[in-house]
């Protein structure tokens, strides 16, 4: 008996699944990888974008030995670290929970859960947009004004 050839089936070991990555690996990488990489480049030079001279690492040296500048350095490293600890775990366990209500089958009251759950994220992102500095191109042209 001839197996129905008009049904295509998935090729497991087929290489398709990269394209489905592809978007995310080229806006990662525009959007992380290289200014990333692009820093670590700019900070072995001194002088502005029209006349920069090749440095090596005497800015780090000079970042680690004045004490001015290493105090700055480590007190902004520690407050990033803190805020990182307590961010990923509040925001990981609030999911988790989150997740685990909602999921739920017995719950009562989970049609009207999920547009509360719903409202804080829409905040939170709210939040987030009117307190970076990096998003004065939304503020300038009013988008933010769509959130309420």
């Amino acid at each position: 008996m001839k197996k129905n050839r008009s049904i295509r089936q998935v090729n497991p070991k087929g290489r398709y699944w990269i394209w489905y990555l592809m978007p995310a690996l080229i806006i990662y990488t525009l959007f992380m990888a290289y200014p990333l990489i692009d820093s670590v480049r700019l900070s072995m030079f001194s002088g502005n974008v029209g006349n920069q001279t090749f440095i090596g690492l005497e800015n780090f040296k000079e970042l680690f030995s004045s004490a001015e500048h290493s105090q700055r350095y480590w007190n902004a490293l520690s407050n990033t670290g803190i805020f990182f600890l307590i961010h990923m775990v509040v925001q990981n366990v609030l999911g988790m929970l989150f997740a685990v209500l909602l999921t739920q089958r017995g719950l009562k009251g989970n049609n009207v859960f999920a547009p509360i759950a719903a409202r804080f994220v829409r905040d939170g992102a709210e939040f987030l947009v009117n307190i970076s500095e990096d998003a004065w191109f939304i503020h300038s042209v009013g988008a933010y004004q769509h959130f309420y």
